[in-house]
C-alpha cells in the first residue's frame, strides 16, 4: 500500500508535467517569430535580469557545459541577440551582454509570456493567487537551498 507522501509525489509529477506542457505550448508560437529557441529566450532572459556575464556563470545559471553555453551563445552572436566584449581589466575574459535588438526582443517575449500568465492566474481569487505564490515560492527557495535537479 502507497503511503501518503507517496500518492501526493505522483498527483505532484502528473499536475507538473502537464502545466509545463500547456505553458511551453505557447513558446514555440512566439519563439518562431523572432527564429528563437526556448534555450536562446532563457538565456537572453538571464542576460536581461543579471547583465553581462561570463560565460561560465552564464552555464551556472542554465545549470549546463559550458560547451553547449558556447554552442547556444554562437548562434545568438549569429542572430545579432547578444555580444561577446573582452573584458578590459582582463582582456583573457569575455563577457556576453544583449544587443539592443536582443534586449527588444526578449522584453516583447517578456511581456507577451506574462499577458499570458495573466490569463492563467485570473482563474484563481486574489487570496487563492496569494497562496500559491507563497508555496511556489517556498518550493523554489527549497529547490535553490538543496540545488536539486532531476
Amino acid at each position: 500500500m502507497r503511503s501518503k507522501i507517496e500518492h501526493q509525489v505522483e498527483v505532484f509529477d502528473d499536475l507538473i508535467t502537464r502545466m509545463k506542457f500547456q505553458l511551453h505550448s505557447e513558446d514555440p508560437i512566439c519563439l518562431t517569430e523572432h527564429n528563437m529557441t526556448p534555450g536562446q529566450f532563457l538565456t537572453g532572459w538571464i542576460l536581461r535580469n543579471y547583465g553581462s556575464l561570463k560565460m561560465s556563470e552564464m552555464a551556472e545559471k542554465l545549470h549546463t557545459s559550458l560547451s553547449t553555453v558556447t554552442g547556444l551563445i554562437d548562434r545568438m552572436v549569429k542572430s545579432k541577440y547578444v555580444e561577446r566584449k573582452r573584458v578590459e581589466t582582463d582582456r583573457r575574459l569575455v563577457k556576453i551582454h544583449l544587443t539592443k535588438q536582443g534586449k527588444k526582443i526578449i522584453e516583447e517575449l517578456q511581456r507577451q509570456k506574462l499577458r499570458h500568465f495573466r490569463v492563467i492566474l485570473s482563474a484563481l481569487s486574489d487570496r487563492d493567487r496569494e497562496i500559491y505564490l507563497r508555496l511556489m515560492r517556498k518550493l523554489v527557495e527549497s529547490l535553490d537551498k538543496n540545488d536539486t535537479r532531476i
